[in-house]
């Protein structure tokens, strides 16, 4: 890896670096989210990434914003922890 690319790592791995937090969560079967779109979760304006959606095994990096929700569903979310926090509140 490059080193700008290292530091990246790092820096979502760094738990205290109080700038990029780096999440998982999962959309429970019962979800009111579950058949809706991605970018109704997740507007494209807010500051929180899905990076990747885990579902049956299988990553899918860069989901697209029309990507429909599937109960199961694992979403790999990255930044500012307030905004994680924001989208985890709205996933429960």
């Amino acid at each position: 890896m490059r080193p700008t690319a290292v530091e990246f790592i790092d820096t979502i791995l760094s738990a205290s670096n109080g700038e990029l937090m780096l999440e998982d969560m999962t959309i429970r079967n019962d979800s009111p989210w579950v058949g809706q779109t991605l970018v109704k979760l997740v507007p494209e304006a807010d500051a929180a990434l899905v990076l990747a959606i885990k579902r049956a095994g299988v990553m899918l990096f860069r989901p697209a914003i029309a990507t429909v929700l599937q109960g199961q569903d694992e979403l790999v979310v990255a930044g500012p922890p307030e905004a994680v926090r924001e989208l985890e509140d709205r996933v429960r």
